[in-house]
């Protein structure tokens, strides 16, 4: 059985090169993509969009978790954004 899957997966991840490639090209449009901190205005913009009685996301959180409490929420996302780009002010 084992085998089998082996083959199979060979025959699929191992396939000859395309004769003709695709013709990618460069990308010439400028995206300015805003990377910095959110303001609270904007978490709690957010937030208030949020649906009530759903089911939480992957980190377990739920939307009636982080609107009960605004200000936690917004330490706490503002904490992790620090983190996450290297930099805690």
């Amino acid at each position: 059985m084992l085998e089998r899957w082996q083959e199979y997966f060979h025959s699929i991840f191992n396939r000859p090169e395309p004769n003709k490639k695709a013709p990618i090209h460069a990308d010439t449009q400028y995206y300015h993509i805003h990377t910095d901190r959110p303001s609270i205005q904007e978490i709690n913009n957010t937030i208030s969009k949020m649906n009530n009685g759903k089911a939480p996301g992957a980190d377990g959180i739920s939307a009636d978790q982080l609107q009960a409490e605004k200000f936690v929420t917004f330490t706490i996302l503002s904490i992790f954004s620090c983190l996450k780009i290297g930099r805690l002010v």
